[in-house]
């Protein structure tokens, strides 16, 4: 069964927009559940076709799969400017809750992509019900994040002024003095901006126990992103890899192709969930 709908964020007084992949097939999977807890801006858009053809793959495999918008993001309520962390920690909290209620799921996976994975990290140390966190090409540095978003802004005004009018030093002094700044497929507000800015998941205090899959994807399996050294370093149930596979968050060029499926990514972490 598959289920568009929306579900009310009761907290905050607003509907955000789900899809429910239900299985037909009955076995021990089905009182699993996988939340994906996407990317924002163009990286959303750019991964759709390859979260919905995972969630179906797990729905073929007995497992309840669920994907959902943020508010502000995709077809949920809001505007994006007005979102902040506590927003998106708040969708996550109100989709567990909609999707233990509606399938009556009684164990919880978050899938978290680029910086979907930050939301379901920080959410995954406070809900009990959350059994299993992958983590799928993972930021871990909130500020760099965002320092590494406003590149689109400088192509953009090279293609539209060809000069940079604001370099991103400046760029970064306007959105702390109120003013909105577009980059890669979304703005950047001062509440967006200031509520992620401190998060760096190799520095919260709280130790991260939950069973983690953290997969890195390069073109060369060989090469190892330092930023992931010390993260769930004391964490004996995480298992961490790097798969030789393109990634499929972002789209360069008016010739590339999106991507549908990832054959490797899917089957390890498949195999990991069991």
């Amino acid at each position: 069964m598959n289920k568009p709908m929306f579900f009310k964020n009761k907290d905050n007084n607003y509907n955000l927009f789900g899809f429910l992949f239900h299985p037909e097939v009955k076995n021990s999977n089905n009182r699993r559940g996988v939340i994906f807890c996407d990317s924002i801006g163009n990286e959303k858009y750019s991964s759709h076709r390859v979260l919905v053809n995972f969630a179906r793959l797990l729905q073929e495999n007995g497992y309840i799969a669920f994907l959902f918008d943020y508010y502000g993001n995709g077809d949920s309520d809001g505007d994006f400017e007005d979102t902040t962390l506590d927003t998106y920690l708040s969708d996550i909290k109100t989709a567990i809750e909609f999707l233990t209620e509606e399938t009556k799921a009684e164990e919880i996976c978050l899938l978290g992509l680029r910086v979907g994975a930050i939301f379901a990290s920080l959410l995954a140390r406070e809900k009990e019900i959350v059994k299993n966190l992958i983590l799928w090409a993972p930021i871990i540095n909130a500020r760099k994040y965002i320092y590494d978003s406003l590149r689109s802004n400088l192509n953009m005004q090279l293609t539209i002024h060809g000069k940079l009018k604001f370099n991103r030093d400046q760029l970064i002094e306007q959105i702390q003095n109120d003013v909105t700044v577009e980059t890669d497929g979304y703005t950047i507000s001062k509440g967006f901006y200031q509520s992620l800015l401190p998060i760096n998941l190799n520095t919260i205090d709280k130790p991260f126990t939950t069973k983690t899959l953290v997969i890195e994807l390069s073109r060369n399996s060989n090469t190892v992103n330092t930023e992931f050294n010390m993260l769930f370093k004391d964490n004996n149930q995480c298992l961490r890899m790097v798969i030789a596979e393109d990634i499929f968050w972002t789209i360069k060029g008016t010739n590339q192709r999106y991507i549908t499926r990832q054959k490797v990514l899917f089957g390890k972490t498949l195999s990991w969930l069991g």
